[in-house]
């Protein structure tokens, strides 16, 4: 939320997590994806418009909780970067 105050520890846990989601130009074209996976961050977020974490857990075994909560902190961190549409 613009203007809102994360704190340190919160802040810390964020960029811990943010280092799951990576870039490489190799790998799904260099969309954000977790690492060690080819799991785009933008196909997750797309799975949990229709999903809940759970069954996402059980149709793709080698995500983790980490791995989804990392994808949800990326993209509001991206979008806290955007400007908003009119």
């Amino acid at each position: 939320m613009p203007g809102s105050k994360i704190s340190a520890m919160a802040q810390t846990q964020t960029d811990e997590l943010l280092t799951r989601v990576v870039s490489d130009p190799q790998i799904l074209l260099g969309k954000p994806h977790i690492q060690g996976q080819r799991m785009a961050v933008a196909f997750t977020l797309e799975c949990l418009a229709g999903m809940t974490r759970d069954e996402l857990l059980r149709d793709y075994p080698a995500l983790t909780e980490d791995d989804i909560e990392a994808s949800l902190r990326y993209a509001a961190r991206i979008l806290n970067q955007e400007r908003a549409l009119r």
